[in-house]
């Protein structure tokens, strides 16, 4: 699986990216079996070291448990270790909170008619990396059926739940059938008693939002082969290993750019799990993965997917089970991937100010256009995206509410509340 010559060398990572970004990369690569935790430690005697440094790179990139608990067997300090256990220990709690509260409401739905799938956050920590504390997770998100959206309302608002933003306020306005083709989920919230959010709920009927321009056919969840399982405790249904590893890229790839570390190391995981599944050879299962290999080959026809595959390959040395062709454009999309990630620029850019908001819009639009193959659909959602931007969102609806005949009046309104922004609306 690992091809070890294919990784580029941890000495050109520390070269061009820094001492805290090979270190994050090696512990990476000893966390999937493509290095050894005596090189790690070789690494860390290096006196740049900057234990503060590699943490709050960790953080940043929403890595921390699988960085570490490798670190935790590594040559580091012993104040350090009792400090990133502190923090282990505390995302370990918040995550067996979320599976908790998801099972429940899983079974709750159950209990009305509606099937609700895990997906993302502990779902897919419990399914690829067998543990739901390995990734830092905030909210619950369940697959449903469209047609089931409005069943769910009496079960949430009972529960405690109410509508986030002004999504219900949208329901009623657009209606049903046109609400369902604008979004892709609907989000409740629950308060908690000392009046902060306590729970985060979206329901998806489609993988990413329309306004991305993903089409149809790879926007919808496949549910064949769907199999059982559980969080903690309680049975539920779980999509294909190699289906949520398709719609975990497609949404990252297709929303943020695939800008998060911990997007690569996700999707690096998925593979390895895959991969280890594809090598059971009973007909019916090989049938079905094959199946599942060509969705994601179609899903190469729109994206550049084998530039996510060599990155993967790059950095992890974690090769899938299936090759997707490559050009010049590949390689090249690969090494944007690389070089934005490793450089960090995450959490660099302040939303606050406006040329620095404006500046993280346009890498933004770079990211995802990096990725659309025809032109012509790169330049439909070049248009698009500025649109949204200067669009009313539903922060505008919500900071001042206004009669269905003045709504013009919001498209005045977002670019100042976007001028004025504070450093507390970031």
């Amino acid at each position: 699986m690992a091809n070890f010559s294919a990784m580029l060398p941890i000495d050109t990572i520390q070269e061009r990216y820094g001492h805290h970004m090979a270190v994050l990369i090696e512990t990476c690569r000893v966390h999937f079996g493509t290095s050894t935790l005596a090189a790690l430690n070789t690494l860390l005697e290096r006196p740049e070291t900057n234990y503060a440094e590699i943490a709050l790179h960790s953080r940043l990139h929403r890595i921390r448990p699988v960085i570490f608990r490798i670190l935790l067997q590594a040559n580091c300090p012993e104040d350090f270790k009792a400090r990133i256990k502190t923090e282990l220990h505390s995302i370990t709690l918040n995550n067996f909170s979320i599976a908790k509260e998801t099972e429940r409401i899983i079974q709750g739905l159950a209990k009305i008619g509606v099937t609700a799938i895990p997906y993302k956050g502990v779902a897919f920590s419990k399914q690829f990396y067998g543990d739901i504390s390995m990734r830092e997770s905030s909210d619950i998100d369940l697959i449903i059926d469209a047609a089931d959206l409005e069943k769910t309302f009496p079960f949430f608002e009972g529960d405690g739940f109410h509508a986030a933003m002004s999504m219900g306020e949208d329901y009623k306005n657009l209606g049903r059938a046109e609400f369902l083709h604008q979004n892709k989920d609907f989000c409740f919230d629950k308060i908690g008693k000392d009046g902060s959010p306590s729970f985060h709920v979206e329901l998806h009927w489609e993988i990413t939002h329309p306004r991305f321009l993903a089409p149809r056919l790879l926007n919808q969840f496949d549910r064949t082969g769907i199999e059982s399982g559980n969080l903690i405790t309680a049975n539920c249904q779980l999509l294909q290993p190699e289906e949520h590893v398709r719609a975990i890229c497609l949404h990252h790839m297709v929303h943020d750019g695939i800008e998060y570390i911990k997007t690569l190391l996700d999707l690096g995981q998925g593979l390895k799990k895959s991969s280890e599944l594809k090598q059971d050879n009973t007909p019916s299962s090989a049938s079905e993965k094959l199946v599942l290999s060509k969705k994601m080959e179609a899903m190469n026809e729109t994206y550049e997917i084998g530039a996510i595959l060599q990155s993967i390959e790059s950095l992890f040395g974690i090769q899938p089970h299936f090759r997707i062709e490559t050009t010049t454009r590949t390689q090249e999309a690969c090494e944007h991937i690389i070089n934005y990630n490793l450089t960090s620029t995450v959490g660099r850019y302040q939303r606050h100010r406006m040329f620095s908001l404006i500046n993280h819009y346009r890498r933004t639009v770079k990211n995802r256009i990096l990725f659309i193959k025809d032109r012509s659909l790169q330049q439909t959602f070049i248009k698009q995206y500025w649109l949204n931007v200067v669009s009313p969102q539903q922060a505008e609806k919500e900071f001042i509410k206004l009669p269905g005949f003045l709504h013009f009046l919001y498209f005045i309104i977002r670019p100042i509340r976007i001028a004025l922004r504070k450093k507390s609306d970031a």
